[in-house]
């Protein structure tokens, strides 16, 4: 079993203000299920620090991007 990037809770939580996190994926139902989880963690755990996250999928790529910006 290869050792894969995960986009867990704790992943996305730990990632300081700034920080790019892509995630590249194999078939459309992993992209698809790795965006959604962004966006379920994006709405159930807000970030103390100030920042948000910034969600993006490419099917051309095959990967999801988070990454965590400062609000404006």
């Amino acid at each position: 079993m290869e050792n894969k990037l995960r986009l867990t809770k704790d992943t996305m939580t730990r990632l300081p203000i700034g920080a790019i996190l892509s995630i590249p994926c194999v078939t459309a139902a992993e992209l698809d299920s790795a965006y959604h989880n962004a966006y379920h963690i994006r709405r159930r755990c807000p970030r103390d620090d100030g920042g948000q996250y910034k969600i993006q999928r490419s099917v051309k790529t095959m990967t999801v991007t988070v990454s965590v910006v400062r609000d404006v």
